[in-house]
């Protein structure tokens, strides 16, 4: 297969690599050369193009903050710039727009991109900094995550797909993207796979058409878990996945700069506004920021995961046992954890409702009390 058209990381976020400072550009491209293996010099040779991109849009997020809040640096090196206050300062900013789990990604593959660009640097003071972040993830409670019930989820999704296949307004390719955007939270309240493995679905192989709609298979090398998966899509979902397939996926497949003898189709389910694979990064924020607008809660792919499986153990607490089998899990252990959240959960209700009805007859005996007054 002849090479794509490689995507412009960062164009989204207003940085695309070609506009990114010569050094950082040059910097970039010598840590991805083939070339001997050095002793305490990592390389990038080998990194397969969904790493690169992931660590290329998070380091073009970090030029768009810099360009906006110290713009005299980007006239230092990558590696000289990069002082560990900057950084604190920049992901103490990127925290009020992202959540905890999310920052830490952009912590870690900011920390890759300077050990790639900048390997002389001495880059150890981001060790103590990323276990900082990490342990606040790891505080995180289940009941505290974000949660938005999956019915309500799956609707919203549909909504945004029939709002895109109504958008006379927008160009073909807006409506592609709003389309496969409703496409993907409808798919992930009903299916919610792991990111890795939903940007990694490939029509014909992962993603198959069946005679009586679709169906995902996974191999054990696939999966976290390494076992086999599989299971049909919703046929409520067939009809708007047949429309993505053959009216918005095109689209999306052409790019923006579509020249078919360079171009050709990747088989990938789902297409990034430039053609390719879409970006592990630019899915989080996608989903995040949909739902931030619609919920006021940031919901990232993972946490859909969480929604799903706490929307059956609190409404379909007899269907408990199917979160193993929804999630891709090895052990039951996890559902019971969502099990005992919901317990807990419909315990507080319960509570609420008797203080309720005792404040309500209080206040009825109050009012008889007044008129024998």
């Amino acid at each position: 297969m002849r090479p794509r058209t490689k995507a412009n990381p960062g164009v989204r976020l207003g940085m695309a690599f070609d506009a990114w400072p010569a050094a950082d550009q040059v910097a970039w491209n010598s840590a991805f050369e083939v070339r001997r293996p050095m002793p305490g010099r990592p390389s990038g040779a080998r990194m397969r193009e969904p790493s690169k991109l992931a660590i290329a849009t998070c380091y073009a997020r970090w030029l768009v903050w810099l360009t906006k809040n110290d713009a005299a640096a980007l006239k230092e090196g990558p590696g000289a710039r990069a002082t560990e206050d900057r950084v604190i300062d920049y992901l103490h900013d990127l925290y009020d727009e992202i959540s905890i789990i999310a920052l830490f990604g952009y912590a870690c593959r900011l920390k890759r991109a300077l050990q790639l660009m900048a390997p002389d640097g001495d880059w150890s003071w981001f060790t103590p900094l990323l276990k900082y972040i990490h342990s606040e993830v790891g505080e995180t409670p289940l009941a505290a995550r974000p949660f938005v019930p999956a019915d309500q989820l799956s609707a919203f999704g549909i909504e945004l797909m029939k709002r895109a296949s109504g958008g006379t307004a927008l160009g073909a390719r807006a409506q592609a993207e709003m389309f496969r955007n409703g496409l993907i939270i409808a798919f992930l309240a009903a299916r919610p796979l792991r990111i890795k493995n939903m940007v990694q679905l490939e029509i014909g192989k992962h993603f198959i058409e069946t005679e009586g709609g679709y169906q995902i298979k996974l191999s054990p090398s696939d999966m976290k878990t390494k076992a086999w998966v599989a299971f049909s899509m919703p046929d409520a979902l067939a009809p708007y996945i047949r429309r993505y397939l053959h009216e918005y996926r095109p689209v999306l497949a052409a790019g923006p700069d579509f020249n078919p003898a360079q171009s050709p189709d990747e088989g990938f389910l789902l297409l990034s506004r430039t053609g390719g694979q879409y970006p592990v990064a630019t899915f989080e924020d996608m989903t995040a920021k949909l739902t931030m607008d619609r919920f006021q809660q940031r919901i990232l792919p993972h946490g859909f995961r969480h929604c799903v499986a706490t929307s059956i153990a609190e409404f379909n607490p007899e269907d408990m046992h199917i979160i193993r089998i929804i999630l891709g899990h090895a052990k039951l252990a996890m559902a019971e954890t969502y099990y005992i959240r919901a317990k807990g959960t419909e315990a507080a209700r319960k509570v609420q409702a008797v203080v309720m009805n005792t404040r309500k007859a209080l206040a009825k005996d109050a009012r008889a009390a007044a008129k024998q007054l």
